[in-house]
């Protein structure tokens, strides 16, 4: 039995091996900020969100739909601009959201709107660090830029 687990776990490993962790890493980040854009496309275009959403549901529901997309056509050309732009827009529109989420639903089902609140405030927190790290890309390749224009 232990012998199948093994020659499993060496055919998974060889069957990765086609392409690097950080690539790896990088196609499911844009696949996830893929979905996460259609699923601003999916509240801008669905007539029961666009009836009774406030102002700010519809411009969260934009924020989702550039920030998604800007991240993952970044992370999918391997180009950190793309994320610099999109998670500042995707951190508070997850925040909001689930603001929003909590207040519409917290007298009917009061543990279920916090655990969706928490939710997405931790999600709005993974983004947030996620910007911080590109932010910190973007500084070295300007101090690059930088350097590299002094000695020209």
């Amino acid at each position: 039995m232990l012998n199948k687990i093994r020659s499993g776990l060496r055919w998974v490993r060889g069957a990765l091996s086609f392409t690097t962790r950080s690539t790896l890493q990088r196609i499911v980040r844009a696949v996830a900020y893929g979905l996460i854009g259609a699923a601003g496309a999916l509240l801008l275009i669905s007539p029961v969100f666009m009836a009774d959403a406030t102002p700010t549901a519809v411009l969260m529901s934009w924020f989702i739909l550039v920030g998604g997309t800007s991240s993952a056509l970044g992370t999918a050309t391997d180009r950190w601009v793309g994320e610099f732009v999109g998670l500042p827009l995707l951190g508070p529109a997850f925040a909001v959201f689930g603001a929003i989420t909590y207040r519409e639903s917290h007298v009917a089902a009061p543990y279920l709107a916090a655990a969706n609140l928490t939710l997405l405030l931790g999600l709005a927190l993974l983004f947030m660090a996620r910007w911080i790290y590109v932010l910190g890309v973007f500084h070295a390749a300007d101090r690059l830029t930088r350097k590299n224009r002094r000695k020209t």
